[in-house]
């Protein structure tokens, strides 16, 4: 496949991406750290630290990008 994009749109896509590779990354990480260190962890507050790692990496996107 393709497509015909200008600079600016070829470099808009390729940080897109690059961003949701990180935060499906990083948020599969934090996921498995805090599996490691408390593997008791109820659904609720397993998902206040995937949100909490989520906005980290955000954070960490924006900065970067």
């Amino acid at each position: 496949m393709r497509k015909q994009h200008n600079l600016a749109a070829a470099e808009t896509s390729r940080d897109s991406f690059a961003k949701a590779l990180y935060d499906r990354l990083f948020t599969w990480i934090v996921g498995h750290v805090n599996a490691a260190i408390d593997p008791s962890l109820t659904e609720s507050a397993s998902d206040r630290r995937v949100l909490a790692g989520r906005l980290v990496s955000n954070v960490v996107c924006e900065f970067v990008f």
